[in-house]
């Protein structure tokens, strides 16, 4: 009896093609998927009060911000990856004709003010020594800009990709499929965190980005401390 084969390796130098290849065979999230994260935020239970309080305070923020200011940060860990579940669900109703029943919320958030925070049109030429750097530099940490078109009602959702000195060729490759699955414009960045946060805002897809969604668990290092601007979804 022959065997058949349970894997397909694909040869091509050009990572382009590699990914417009992959592409194909991933599938976008259905719009049931999306509408079961709110139908479940609906239930009464504590994983339905958490959904529901997740939802509404990425609500809050896109209702407060926009949705042209925000974008997510996403490197295919499990805890950004609900985070992008759960934003897509919120886009999702935002953009789409849904039953009462799980209408979204609308909160009010109040942002706080800082003395020293700027404007995303007015980032000033002249950085501190932790982010000043030459065009050079600036081109090799910009790795790649990956979109994917989508046939779900939302517009592609800003999304920055901020790598691991050795990260893994799997997360890479979950992560790119994600960008299909969930419609998402996303730039990939190497280095630390503000380095790459500012070229982001420096390039094009940043533009007019005023927030940035990260998803973390408050027992994770530093966890609480970063969750602490607007407050936190529960773990």
């Amino acid at each position: 009896m022959t065997r058949q084969p349970d894997s397909l390796d694909l040869y091509c130098p050009s990572p382009r093609l590699i990914l417009s290849a992959r592409s194909t065979m991933v599938q976008p999230i259905s719009p049931d998927n999306l509408v079961r994260v709110l139908r479940r935020s609906k239930q009464n239970d504590d994983l339905g009060r958490k959904i529901s309080q997740a939802i509404e305070l990425i609500q809050g923020v896109l209702d407060g911000m926009t949705e042209d200011a925000i974008a997510l940060s996403f490197n295919g860990g499990k805890d950004c990856t609900v985070l992008l579940h759960l934003f897509a669900a919120v886009l999702y109703a935002r953009h789409s004709q849904i039953p009462d029943d799980i209408s979204l919320p609308h909160p009010h958030l109040i942002f706080p003010s800082s003395p020293h925070s700027k404007t995303t049109d007015s980032i000033p030429d002249k950085l501190d020594d932790a982010q000043a750097e030459s065009s050079t530099s600036r081109q090799q940490r910009q790795t790649e800009h990956i979109v994917s078109p989508t046939p779900l009602p939302y517009p592609p959702i800003k999304s920055i990709y901020i790598t691991a000195p050795n990260h893994f060729e799997e997360l890479d490759s979950f992560t790119e499929d994600s960008v299909t699955r969930y419609g998402m414009d996303l730039y990939r960045f190497g280095g630390d965190m503000k380095a790459a946060l500012t070229e982001y805002l420096r390039c094009g897809g940043g533009k007019g980005v005023k927030g940035v969604l990260v998803g973390t668990r408050s027992g994770d290092p530093n966890g609480r401390a970063s969750l602490s601007l607007l407050g936190r979804i529960p773990s």
